[in-house]
Formats: structure tokens, sequence, C-alpha cells
């Protein structure tokens, strides 16, 4: 955490605090009034609002304080010193939240005025339920409407929806992330244990981090089919300088791949280590179901990356057979693929 000079004590604070909103900044004055302007005008108010900045080095940090005194709820500001990337900021606004409940946003999207308002009775109303999400709908640079929705890119049908609710974790664990960290509130209780953010980004977000560890330690999981986020898509959507994303041949493709699958799978290694070590009672289902299908997806990440490296055609006849490549990715098809090195 910074040092108190940095952080800007929170506007009209109260005792009671039960929604708060983590959000992450880095150079983001091009549309950052426009997200707080949604903020301001939500049906249910937030309780107080904590902002990490990440050394931007625009007007970000000015427009957040002018921002702060027009605000209708407490805000608080965390200026960084140095860029540390999308999980670290996160992460240090989230330890600086005090609600029972928290939403993660992002500085570039526009809430729909009833988001807070309908998430909450799920979490009220639920003592179960630790995590709600919603679909989005999708808005270009400038604010016009795309053709799909999020959730229809992303192909989280209605079939993959039924799925998730019989078994959310192992339709997580399958690949294809449909847990936004924008269009994401989590309950407090269910995360705290498993804070700071220990994954590297370009591995594993904040948003999927905590969602793998609500859903494995049994709180339940609520997807709400409304859009109340406007997703605005454009080419700089973090808060880290670097973006291993950008390598340019095939050669710096395959490292980058390389180095995304290893930092995945140590992330992995941490959350299979956190649920192993958490105490039986802040489970509310199998501890043992839930490990075995992280160390499944470990397996599987662990045994694709080799094969690719290796292209050995005895190692691809173990792959054919092996229940990852069937649960995890296309069986024979992803088999071929791999052993392809693609």
């Amino acid at each position: 955490m910074d040092s108190d000079s940095n952080i800007e004590s929170i506007n009209g604070a109260s005792d009671v605090i039960r929604i708060s909103i983590a959000m992450a900044t880095y150079n983001g004055e091009t549309y950052l009034k426009e997200q707080f302007e949604s903020l301001f005008t939500q049906t249910r108010l937030p309780d107080e609002v904590v902002v990490y900045d990440d050394a931007s080095g625009d007007g970000t940090l000015s427009l957040l304080r002018d921002l702060k005194m027009r605000a209708p709820f407490p805000v608080k500001i965390i200026s960084g010193t140095e860029n540390v990337g999308v999980n670290a900021a996160f992460g240090m606004a989230l330890e600086a939240c005090r609600g029972d409940y928290f939403f993660f946003c992002d500085q570039d999207d526009i809430w729909e005025p009833q988001k807070i308002a309908k998430f909450m009775p799920w979490f009220e109303d639920h003592d179960a339920v630790g995590l709600v999400f919603c679909d989005t709908s999708q808005i270009d640079p400038d604010g016009n409407g795309l053709r799909n929705s999020l959730w229809k890119q992303i192909s989280f049908d209605k079939k993959r929806r039924q799925r998730f609710e019989r078994r959310p974790l192992a339709e997580l664990l399958r690949g294809g992330n449909f847990i936004y960290g924008m269009a994401t509130a989590f309950r407090t209780e269910s995360i705290r244990t498993f804070c700071p953010i220990n994954a590297d980004p370009r591995g594993m977000t904040h948003d999927t981090w905590f969602a793998l560890h609500v859903m494995a330690t049994g709180w339940k999981a609520v997807a709400l089919d409304e859009k109340l986020v406007r997703y605005r898509r454009h080419g700089r959507q973090t808060t880290k300088k670097e973006d291993i994303g950008e390598a340019i041949g095939s050669q710096a493709r395959k490292a980058a791949r390389r180095v995304r699958i290893n930092v995945l799978i140590e992330a992995m290694q941490r959350i299979e280590h956190n649920i192993a070590t958490t105490p039986p009672k802040s489970f509310k289902t199998s501890k043992e179901e839930a490990l075995r299908q992280i160390t499944l997806k470990i397996s599987h990440l662990m045994l694709r990356e080799h094969l690719r490296d290796s292209r050995n055609p005895f190692l691809a006849l173990r792959a054919s057979i092996s229940l990852g490549y069937w649960k995890f990715a296309k069986g024979p098809v992803s088999v071929l693929r791999d052993l392809r090195g693609l």
C-alpha cells in the first residue's frame, strides 16, 4: 500500500458502509467523466468509491479530484507512484474498501442506472450468494452501440448458462472466460481470505482470480441475464503499460503464449494451495471435488504445453485419451493443433 501522503481521505465518510466500488485508473481521462456520471445517477448509490490511480501520466488524477468534489457519495483516491498493473491496482483499491459488498469498476465503461439496484437483492436476500455478474451491451470508442452483447460474442448462451447453474466451477474451468470484472460484484466475506491477488495478469486477471476462489469454496454464483453495463471496446483496456499480446511475428507470439500459459499455471497452483489450506468450516460444498477439478485443469495445461514444445506423437496419443483434452479443449482437434505447435 502507498504511504498515507498518497491517500486522499474520503469526503463525507459514513460509519455504515454496505456497498463499495473498487476502481483502478491509468491514463483514463478520455472516458473517466462519463463513467463517473453513470455512477452519480445510480438509482441505488454506493456508500463509497475507492480509486487506485496506477501512476497516470495524463490528467486522470486531477479529473478524479474534480469528480470527487461533485460526487453524491464518499470517494477515496489512492495515487500510486509507479505503474503496478491491473491486478495490483485493483487489489490496492479493494484493500481500502470497507463495504460488505463490492463492485469492480473500470474507468471507461458506462453503468446503466439500475445496475446496483438490480444486483443487491441477490446478495441481501440470499446468504449463500457470493458472486453476481451480468451481461453487457457493447459500445465503440465513441459510444456507438455494437451489434452483439458481450455474452453473445463470447458464446455464453442459454445452454452454457444451464451448465453453469449446475456446475459453476467446472464450467468456468472449461475456459472462455465469461465473468468480467466491470460486470461483477462480490460479497466481501467470500473473498477477503484470498487477498492479495497473487496472479500475473498476463495469465489471470483479478475477476477470474476471485471468481474461481468463490466458486471453489462453495458460494453460489448468479448469472444475471440483463445488460447492465455498456462495455466500451477499444485498444487500451488495461492499467499496464506493456501488453504481451502485441508481440509481432510467429516466434514472438509463441513465446508470448508460453509466458501466458506458464503464469496461468502458476496462478492455478496458488488457487489450488489456497483452497487446500482454507479451514473446512469455510466451505459449503465438497472441498475434495473442487480440488479435483482444479488439479485436473492444471494437469491439462501442463500436458498441453509439453505437447506443443515436444511435438512427440506418442505424447499426442496419450493426450488424445486424456480427460483434460475432452473436458477443457476440443479433443483430437486440439491434440493435432498442439502436436503441430500451433
